[in-house]
């Protein structure tokens, strides 16, 4: 099941559950995911010091690092359209979603220039890859290994 996780500034409660359900919805859309499979799509919100940069390499870590919001998305059947159509939907409702926060809103208010760009990284990772060997097999499950 697709597993999203939102890298960002604090958000405040009512703005992770719109921002979640949103897009939960475009997973759906974008994954066509069957109706039993909806309810499963998990989407965590953190900030940015907790993301474990460890696993990057060096030239999507400087691009990653100076994103204002990562969006990871780990799924098992992960496609060149799903990944598209989920960053075609997601980053537009990201954009005008992360920055009507309340904080942006009071410097409207306060007539202070407010951000107008947001920059938006993602990354994808299949998760639960289907096993392959040297012999070309592949499968869900990893085979037993037996002593010869």
């Amino acid at each position: 099941m697709p597993y999203i996780r939102l890298y960002s500034q604090p958000l405040s409660l009512p703005s992770k559950r719109s921002i979640a359900q949103k897009l939960i919805s475009i997973t759906e859309r974008t994954f066509h995911l069957r109706p039993e499979e909806c309810g499963k799509i998990n989407v965590q919100f953190l900030p940015p010091a907790s993301r474990d940069l460890r696993d990057l390499d060096e030239s999507r870590l400087e691009s990653n690092e100076t994103a204002d919001v990562l969006v990871e998305v780990s799924d098992r059947y992960l496609t060149p359209e799903k990944i598209t159509a989920f960053v075609e939907a997601s980053a537009p409702m990201l954009t005008s979603s992360v920055l009507t926060t309340e904080s942006r809103r009071f410097a409207r208010m306060l007539g202070l220039e407010a951000e107008t760009c947001l920059q938006i990284a993602f990354e994808f990772k299949v998760s639960g890859a289907a096993y392959r060997n040297a012999d070309g097999w592949s499968g869900d499950v990893m085979p037993e290994r037996k002593a010869a």
